[in-house]
């Protein structure tokens, strides 16, 4: 089983098609997978699309990230996925959620300056199963 970090906004999703179509071959078509207020905000490519269905089947998926928890989960993908997702790092790396049920209860620990790195390194490998 491999694990796999990545970020999400412009590296996974995109804002808007156009960035989609300069980057990658589009003959798969565009997927909206992000709506916000009932509009659609995030785009991917039917193909990476199927390709991240066959990540998070397969391998343990760790996406990093800058958004909230709330932004992070608007995204389809990551919803459909939440049995497959050992941690989600959010906030730049200021939040660290574990446990699979973030939305059901999943422990959150958020680093502050007055915990040390391996205070915060022991916490970690305690929850990650």
């Amino acid at each position: 089983m491999h694990i796999i970090f990545s970020d999400l906004d412009n590296t996974l999703l995109f804002s808007s098609k156009e960035k989609i179509t300069d980057i990658e071959n589009i003959d798969s078509g565009i997927l909206c997978v992000e709506k916000k207020n009932n509009k659609e905000i995030g785009f991917m490519s039917f193909l990476s699309s199927t390709r991240m269905h066959y990540i998070l089947t397969n391998s343990y998926f760790i996406p990093c990230t800058a958004r909230n928890i709330e932004q992070t989960m608007r995204i389809e993908f990551l919803q459909d996925g939440m049995n497959f997702l050992p941690i989600v790092i959010c906030d730049a790396g200021g939040s660290i959620y574990f446990n699979k049920g973030i939305n059901k209860g999943g422990k959150e620990i958020n680093k502050t300056k007055n915990n040390n790195l391996k205070n915060n390194l022991e916490n970690i490998l305690e929850n990650f199963e």
